[in-house]
């Protein structure tokens, strides 16, 4: 996001952009075929989805803008009516679960295949409204002679772990993008091309961004650079920092960032809106000039304008860590997908920029928590209770107080100790089991949770902690 405040509000809708497969179950594969018109806003496409784990409870997610016209148990080639539900919270999609009609019992089928087809607005520009406008990760955009549609739309069908709250949504694919108008296409996990279509083929499971429409594109160093209009010395300056801050988590977690990154531009449907997602390994920057990507950068100098904005750049890049290595879920997954990506974000910024520029930011956040109430992590029972104020801002000054008590080794035992978990569910005793193992004694531990958790005024106990020297 490019401001605090535009950030907070953004992040209101990424609501399923945290769910992920986790870490050891097989991905499913995706193979079909996808027909867009840029001029119409449509979308149709016959999708094959194999290889899918066996659950023990399910449903399959699809955009609520897409019409079902088929699904059939490719195995066996038996058509089914499947039953769809709308949940308001996850309200970009229907959710459609096979049952028997006599037994009522799930139907399981590893391999199936679907027909759809969908039409969303075109847009020439960016609406300018008086009133509210919205504009999110899982929003399908048609804008500029350009669409823009993450894996949050689910505009491929994703398999839905009920059992476990767990969205199967990065896959391996072989996909056929085809669109009438002269196009770029950018498939996430493969290289962009310039076609009318083309074929596109991964055997690393990833979420699907699909960026379609008349844009350039060029790699410089491994790293993509896709519809952005950087100058070279910029691009230059996002290469070196991109470099520096992905090699500063790597000596600090002792785990190799994996993949080079592809950094994507997209206008957003509001006016007024500017911010930024990830789809690992992209990095999507969505928004006018004046929110772009080059308006990062100064003009004579080609460097960043503001340490603020090489913080954003390294909270994106934290989630490699924080949402790709370490699968958050659960009551506490927004403390271990923002909490954590933020708190490390601030850490790069004070060990590559400066202690002024780290100060200045531990010192924003602590004014705007002030006179706040967050509710005590032990009690926290549904994930959306840590609300974009806890996990950006309240979450990074509980983990300073943290790090003041038992030094920033420990800190560093513990992150490391959470991205090395395996298939557990993110929730506060999770949090407790993994700090006892960074070696933090139970008499610390539970003196920091009377005091800075569970205590009656443990938010001023926090912003006294992270006050002192």
């Amino acid at each position: 996001m490019k401001t605090g405040l535009l950030k907070l509000l953004l992040s209101l809708f990424l609501l399923l952009s945290v769910q992920y497969t986790f870490s050891q179950a097989p991905p499913p594969h995706i193979s079909g075929t996808v027909q867009v018109s840029m001029k119409d806003g449509t979308i149709k496409a016959e999708i094959v989805i194999s290889k899918i784990p066996a659950l023990a409870d399910y449903a399959i997610w699809l955009n609520t803008g897409f019409t079902l016209e088929h699904l059939a148990d490719a195995n066996k080639q038996v058509s089914y009516a499947p039953l769809r539900e709308y949940n308001p919270e996850q309200y970009e999609v229907f959710q459609y679960v096979l049952k028997d009609n006599k037994s009522n019992e799930l139907v399981f089928t590893d391999k199936m295949t679907l027909k759809y087809t969908g039409a969303f607005p075109v847009l020439e520009s960016s609406k300018q409204v008086d009133g509210w406008c919205a504009d999110w990760k899982g929003n399908i955009v048609f804008i500029d002679n350009t669409l823009r549609a993450s894996e949050q739309t689910a505009w491929y069908p994703i398999i839905y772990d009920k059992k476990n709250d767990v969205l199967l949504n990065k896959v391996t694919y072989d996909l056929e993008i085809v669109t009438e108008e002269s196009a770029s296409i950018y498939l996430n996990g493969s290289s962009p091309v310039k076609a009318n279509r083309h074929r596109f083929t991964t055997e690393t499971p990833v979420p699907l961004l699909l960026v379609m429409g008349s844009f350039d594109f060029k790699a410089q160093q491994k790293i993509n650079f896709i519809n952005t209009q950087l100058p070279e010395l910029a691009e230059a300056t996002l290469i070196e920092w991109t470099n520096n801050i992905t090699q500063f988590y790597e000596q600090k977690l002792d785990l190799q960032y994996s993949r080079s990154v592809s950094y994507v531009e997209s206008r957003p449907a509001c006016s007024n809106w500017g911010w930024m997602f990830v789809s690992y390994p992209s990095i999507m920057v969505v928004g006018n000039e004046a929110n772009s990507l080059s308006s990062y950068f100064d003009q004579e100098t080609h460097q960043f304008k503001r340490s603020a904005d090489i913080a954003y750049i390294a909270h994106e890049l934290a989630h490699y860590y924080f949402g790709e290595v370490f699968v958050p879920n659960a009551e506490l997954k927004w403390l271990f997908l923002e909490g954590l990506a933020e708190y490390v974000s601030l850490q790069a910024l004070r060990t590559l920029v400066g202690e002024k520029e780290y100060q200045t930011l531990i010192q924003k956040y602590s004014e705007e928590v002030k006179g706040m109430t967050f509710s005590p992590l032990h009690e926290i029972t549904t994930a959306d209770q840590i609300n974009q104020t806890y996990r950006y801002r309240y979450i990074p000054l509980l983990l300073t107080a943290l790090e003041k008590e038992v030094g920033s080794k420990k800190l560093w035992l513990w992150l490391k100790r959470v991205i090395n978990s395996k298939d557990s569910l993110s929730n506060y005793n999770f949090l407790k089991e993994t700090l006892l193992a960074a070696g933090i004694s139970q008499n610390t531990l539970t003196g920091f949770e009377a005091t800075y958790i569970a205590g009656a005024n443990s938010l001023e106990q926090v912003l006294k902690r992270v006050e002192m020297k």
